[in-house]
C-alpha cells in the first residue's frame, strides 16, 4: 500500500535538479543544433569543385535540405522541452513553498537560432536549384 501525501523534500531538491539539467541540455541543443548544420552544409558544399556532376549536387543539396527542415522539427521540440521544463520547474518550487521564479524567455528570443537555420536550408535549397 502506498502513501499519499506531500513528497520528501530530498525528492523535491532531486527533482528540482533534474529539471533544471534538462532545461539545459534543451537549451544548448537549440542553439547548438543550427550551427552544427550550418557547419556539416559548409563543409560538404565546399567540397564540391567544377568537375562534380550536377546531378550529384542537386541529389546532396537537396538531401541537405530535407535534413534541414528536420533539424528545424528537432529544434521545435527543443523549445517545446524548455517550456514544459519551466512549467514542471515552477509545480516544484510551488511544492517546496519557495517563491515561484521559473520563467522561459520569450519565443522571439530562440527567432535568431531559426532565421540561421532558415538561411541554411535556402542555401543548400538554392544550390540544388541552381545545379539543374
Amino acid at each position: 500500500m502506498t502513501q499519499h501525501g506531500p513528497p520528501h523534500a530530498s525528492s523535491l531538491d532531486e527533482q528540482l535538479t533534474q529539471i533544471n539539467e534538462r532545461i539545459r541540455m534543451h537549451a544548448q541543443r537549440l542553439w547548438q543544433l543550427p550551427f552544427a548544420y550550418l557547419g556539416v552544409l559548409g563543409i560538404i558544399l565546399q567540397g564540391f569543385n567544377n568537375g562534380t556532376s550536377p546531378d550529384r549536387i542537386r541529389l546532396v543539396a537537396g538531401s541537405l535540405a530535407l535534413i534541414g527542415v528536420v533539424v528545424g522539427w528537432a529544434m521545435g521540440g527543443a523549445v517545446e522541452g524548455i517550456y514544459r521544463g519551466v512549467k514542471a520547474l515552477a509545480h516544484v518550487e510551488r511544492l517546496m513553498g519557495l517563491p515561484v521564479t521559473a520563467q522561459a524567455s520569450p519565443i522571439g528570443q530562440y527567432l535568431p537560432y531559426f532565421l540561421l537555420l532558415a538561411i541554411a536550408v535556402s542555401v543548400a535549397a538554392i544550390t540544388c536549384w541552381k545545379a539543374a
